[in-house]
């Protein structure tokens, strides 16, 4: 029977979890990052898909792409004394203040026990309300999305102006004159023209093989089952 994982522990205490910033929230929405006093975590629903414990810690590093400037996120790196895989938080909100905290822990300026860390402290410095030295720039925001718009803009612009009319010619079958026949006339010219010529064209390629395909099944029936040769009503031609 498989036992539903307890998240956090019960002597462990959550100082920080956040969801990961657009666009990554597209891609995984259910993905959750957590800082506790124990270790890192990545989680996916109700379950760790990935995890570091702070006394593992190596090293920390944070980065940023013009769009996490653009959205006052990052990203942090951190690099584990036993794996190199090491584990990344990407686009976050207080990514500096989270590097710092985690690269003082590393250095062990914070101490190895647990009981000295201030949960209020960290609650303070990276809760929802805590204020961020990352801010969205939104110039660059702005010119993005003027960017995009103008973009899409053109494309439709030249899409409308270059694609020449569809004209319909007057013994179109389907479409005379661009006026669209009705259900039963088009039955009617799929009866009369498009089927007789297809079993013209397909007969010749169509016939040598399922006389072939009647041929091994006769001989399938006859010497494995002891049945009748008997062609099935929808073989016939």
């Amino acid at each position: 029977m498989k036992t539903e994982e307890i998240f956090p522990l019960p002597w462990e205490q959550v100082l920080w979890s956040s969801r990961p910033d657009f666009p990554a929230s597209l891609s995984q929405p259910r993905t959750r990052y957590a800082f506790t006093d124990f270790r890192i975590v990545v989680r996916r629903g109700n379950r760790t898909v990935r995890e570091l414990a702070l006394e593992d810690i190596e090293s920390v590093s944070l980065s940023q792409s013009w769009w996490q400037r653009a959205l006052g996120t990052s990203t942090v790196r951190i690099v584990s004394r036993r794996d190199a895989q090491g584990l990344e938080l990407a686009n976050i909100h207080h990514g500096p203040e989270l590097s710092l905290i985690l690269q003082l822990r590393a250095t062990e300026l914070f101490g190895d026990d647990r009981r000295n860390l201030d949960a209020d402290f960290f609650r303070r410095a990276l809760g929802p309300g805590a204020p961020s030295i990352l801010h969205p720039n939104r110039g660059l925001t702005l010119a993005a999305a003027v960017l995009c718009a103008s973009i899409f803009g053109l494309v439709g612009l030249v899409r409308h102006t270059t694609l020449p009319p569809v004209v319909y010619a007057a013994d179109d079958p389907i479409f005379p004159d661009g006026h669209h026949r009705t259900t039963e006339e088009i039955s009617a010219f799929m009866e009369h023209d498009v089927m007789p010529f297809a079993r013209r064209v397909l007969a010749p390629l169509v016939e040598p093989a399922l006389a072939l395909l009647k041929a091994v099944r006769a001989s399938w029936r006859r010497s494995l089952w002891d049945l009748p040769a008997t062609v099935p009503r929808g073989w016939a031609l």
